[in-house]
């Protein structure tokens, strides 16, 4: 119930994101946690954004991080939980298919 409310907040949360200057694409997965930790009760997402710099990244930390957050803690305080994490790819590997 709270996982459908929630997908439903985002999706026009993650469009409003994609407005800050650098910011290209956004991404939801799924997240399966290890057997051990799993809770079927729990309903885990990743999202992440592409921005073209790190200096656009600042200026969103600095400049509109607080508000964005805050719409989700405001709204579903206690009910989520939410983890920031900066990944900068070093090295990108790929195998090309010959035949599809």
């Amino acid at each position: 119930e709270i996982a459908e409310e929630y997908m439903a907040w985002l999706r026009p949360h993650m469009m409003d994101m994609l407005q800050f200057e650098g910011f290209i694409s956004g991404t939801i997965s799924s997240f399966e946690r290890v057997k051990e930790f799993n809770d079927p009760q729990v309903v885990c997402k990743v999202v992440t954004y592409r921005v073209r710099s790190r200096e656009d990244l600042q200026k969103y930390f600095d400049y509109g991080a607080t508000k964005m957050r805050g719409q989700a803690t405001s709204k579903f305080t206690g009910k989520f939980k939410a983890w920031r994490r900066v990944i900068a790819p070093k090295e990108k590997y790929s195998i090309l298919a010959s035949k599809l």
